[in-house]
This record gives C-alpha cells, sequence and structure tokens, in this order.
C-alpha cells in the first residue's frame, strides 16, 4: 500500500514538473513571439518611414522642375517680345525684359580697343527709390529699348559700365572728336565718326540740367549715336557725373 502511495505520489510530482516545464515554456514563447513582433514592428516603423521620406523628396523635386519649368517658359516667352512691339499690362506699364537680344549685335571702337558684343537693355523698378531706371548689361554694351536702329534717322542709344561688369567704356574719356564707331548688325557694317564729349551731373541737377539730361535719351532729328556711361570710375566722386559721347553716321 506504501508503494503504491509512493508510485501515485511520483506520478503527481512528475505531472506537476511537467506542467510547470509546460507553463515555462508557454511564457518563453509568448516572450519569443513579443520580441520578434517589436523587432518586425521596429523594422515597419522604419520601412514606412523611408518610404515617406523618399516619396516627400520625390514629390519637392517634381515640384521644383515644374516651378523652373514654368519659369524658364514664362522667361523664354517675354524674351521672345519683338523690341518694336510695346506690350501693355492692365496698368498700363510696358511688359519687356530688362536684358534681351538687340539686333546690333556688335561695336567696335579701335581708338580705345573696344570690341564688344551688344544687347537690348530697357528699364526696371529700383526696388529703394521705386522709380524707374535702365538697366546696364554686364560684360556688353546696352542698346536702350526704343531707341533707335541704324539708317533709322534718329539717336541710337547705348550704356555700359565703366567700372566692374568688364568695364568696356572704362575708356569712353579718350573717345575724341573725329574717332570711328562701327556697329555691326550681323554682317553689316555701319560707321559713325565723334562730334561731340561732354559731362553731366547725376547728382542734384538742377531742373534745367534735369531736363537736358532726359533729352539725351530722346529722338532726334537726325541720326546720332549717344554713349553713356557713369563718370568718374573711382575717387571721392565716384559716379557723381555721366559721361556722355556723341557720334553722327560717317559721310
Amino acid at each position: 500500500m506504501q508503494n503504491t502511495q509512493t508510485v501515485e505520489q511520483q506520478i503527481r510530482q512528475s505531472r506537476r514538473r511537467a506542467l510547470m516545464n509546460g507553463a515555462v515554456l508557454s511564457s518563453n514563447w509568448h516572450i519569443r513571439l513579443r520580441h520578434h513582433v517589436s523587432s518586425y514592428m521596429g523594422v515597419t516603423v522604419l520601412l514606412v518611414t523611408g518610404i515617406y521620406i523618399v516619396a516627400q523628396v520625390a514629390l519637392m523635386r517634381v515640384t521644383a522642375v515644374d516651378e523652373l519649368t514654368r519659369a524658364a517658359t514664362t522667361s523664354q516667352s517675354i524674351e521672345r517680345i519683338n523690341p518694336s512691339v510695346t506690350t501693355t499690362e492692365a496698368t498700363g506699364m510696358q511688359l519687356v525684359p530688362p536684358i534681351s537680344a538687340s539686333p546690333i549685335t556688335r561695336m567696335s571702337v579701335p581708338a580705345i580697343e573696344l570690341d564688344a558684343p551688344v544687347l537690348m537693355v530697357s528699364w526696371m523698378q529700383n526696388p529703394v527709390t521705386a522709380l524707374q531706371e535702365w538697366t546696364v548689361a554686364r560684360y556688353a554694351i546696352g542698346h536702350h529699348y526704343q531707341s533707335g536702329l541704324p539708317g533709322e534717322g534718329t539717336n541710337i542709344v547705348f550704356s555700359s559700365h565703366v567700372a566692374g561688369y568688364g568695364k568696356l567704356f572704362a575708356n569712353l574719356d579718350k573717345l575724341l572728336p573725329g574717332e570711328t564707331i562701327t556697329l555691326f548688325e550681323g554682317d553689316i557694317e555701319h560707321t559713325y565718326t565723334v562730334t561731340s564729349q561732354k559731362l553731366i551731373p547725376a547728382e542734384g541737377p538742377t531742373p534745367e540740367e534735369q531736363i537736358a539730361n532726359l533729352q539725351l535719351l530722346e529722338p532726334t532729328e537726325n541720326e546720332q549715336l549717344t554713349l553713356i556711361t557713369c563718370w568718374p570710375a573711382s575717387g571721392p566722386d565716384k559716379f557723381s557725373q555721366r559721361l556722355v559721347v556723341i557720334a553722327e553716321p560717317t559721310k
């Protein structure tokens, strides 16, 4: 009898140990499962985050390309405006590009060793004074929009830098009466002879001087070239004046 009880106790203990081991194994399985799920969740979050970032970058690039395309299209449409045609906005302001191609492609002045391309320049609003001012081309001579062309019998106005950006008009003061200026329309040459040179005040001019300065840009009864630059190029009075050279068709 005692042996039978001892055997039964051993069986019960074996069953308890088996149950306990099973519980432990079950617990470890859940722990392992949670660990795997956590790991996969971390990878999933990283993956989703990566996909989101890539998508946002792609969207930004597409948006940027679209903006650049629109800007380029607008720029090209403006630059195709014929300089002889005036395009008007609802405000009445003439819409022209500040710098574009000119029918006059080049200017040559052997006396001052000048041979440079020509671009059409227009006006733009000064952000400080809110006034309309003429733009000045960099590394090129500016042909003023709506001024004349060779053979039209009126004023043909040019301007360029005296210092910086190629300083193409740095030696304009050395261009004396009798010297020759040649304009090129492609392969067609037009020759002019310098007739006069003068300085006009750019800072604090009197009303009479202002009127005279504006007349430099106005049409003339006879064909002439008007070359304008800031003067002097340096010193305490830097850019306080404008140097103007006038030339007429060579006879």
